[in-house]
């Protein structure tokens, strides 16, 4: 690397706090005799048809490095990444673009196109406000929905709501543990960009949320009145939205957040999982991560202390059987 004037610098905050690579190259620079004959000397060098050979067999990093999505330039020290042809040769066991085998990447070249066609909806930010707007909307429709096919008590209606709410905090935990920290994938990919980039507006393809709450209300509907059904989900569905905004407000307004207590020390311990990764997967509440164990305070004392002590107590008192005397 030195030789070719480039430098590795590698920093870390402590342990298991993650580690941060920094690899600097040489902008590549020559100036155009008039009197050479070497064609290949140019007075700006192009990364046109450029082809890269990238071996990794731990799919964070992979996924990492070949999400990029910067331009090379005078500049610049950086090139394209995404859609680079690989170099496959015969001793190399795997080679891979964009996070897949060359020999298993698409099977057709339509399947080409919408991996294309969704990788970049993902990255876009007109689809990042487009979708917050419309899941809003969307729940609001299974609302009206609820309240126009139900006709039981209103205690009963809003009572199946809360129960919706409450759930989509379960949800929000399990997607976000084992799906998006889970086994490689499109998902993974994205969200691993999105710890590389916090401040990026990458969210979830356009009708996505909206596909999967008409997929749950069709099912519900089987077991379940259609009003009731219709009002789970939107319970759900503005459990969703809820953590749509808590997740945008912590990485984008985060000084709002300043004068509530709990939405400020939500921020913190998401931050904290941003840095470590294996703990605090609960965005808009913290109750899953107490209970499955994935629980990381920071130094801030706990606004909500007392409660959880007191759940504890409750908890040990009903488990622990008394000890037999003789």
């Amino acid at each position: 690397m030195q030789l070719h004037g480039g430098t590795v610098k590698a920093e870390s905050a402590g342990k298991e706090l993650s580690s941060t690579f920094t690899v600097t190259l040489a902008t590549l620079t020559a100036t155009l005799d008039s009197a050479s004959s070497d064609p290949h000397v140019t007075a700006a060098h192009s990364v046109e048809g450029l082809r890269v050979l990238v071996i990794e067999n731990e799919p964070d990093s992979r996924d990492l490095f070949l999400s990029g999505d910067r331009p090379f330039s005078d500049s610049s020290n950086f090139y394209r990444v995404r859609g680079l042809k690989p170099i496959v040769q015969p001793r190399a066991k795997h080679a891979w673009t964009n996070g897949y085998k060359v020999d298993e990447l698409m099977a057709t070249q339509c399947g080409r196109i919408l991996l294309g066609a969704l990788d970049r909806m993902v990255y876009s930010s007109a689809n990042y406000w487009v979708v917050m707007i419309s899941d809003l909307a969307a729940a609001l429709a299974f609302l009206a929905l609820g309240l126009n096919r139900f006709s039981g008590p209103w205690v009963v209606a809003g009572g199946v709501a809360i129960v919706g709410f409450m759930s989509c905090g379960l949800l929000e935990y399990v997607v976000h543990r084992w799906v998006l920290h889970g086994p490689p994938s499109l998902a993974r990919r994205g969200h691993a960009q999105h710890h590389a980039e916090p401040r990026a507006l990458i969210s979830t393809p356009l009708f996505v949320i909206m596909t999967g709450a008409l997929a749950i209300w069709g099912l519900l509907g089987l077991v379940l009145p259609a009003g009731l059904a219709a009002l789970l989900v939107f319970g759900l569905y503005a459990g969703y939205n809820y953590f749509a905004l808590v997740h945008h407000w912590q990485h984008h307004r985060g000084n709002d957040l300043a004068c509530v207590a709990y939405l400020r020390r939500l921020e913190r311990l998401h931050h904290l999982h941003h840095h470590r990764q294996v703990v605090n997967f609960g965005i808009s509440t913290t109750i899953w991560d107490r209970l499955f164990g994935t629980f990381q305070p920071t130094h801030e004392p706990a606004t909500d202390y007392v409660f959880w002590s007191t759940i504890r107590s409750y908890w040990m008192k009903l488990t622990c059987k008394p000890s037999a005397t003789s």
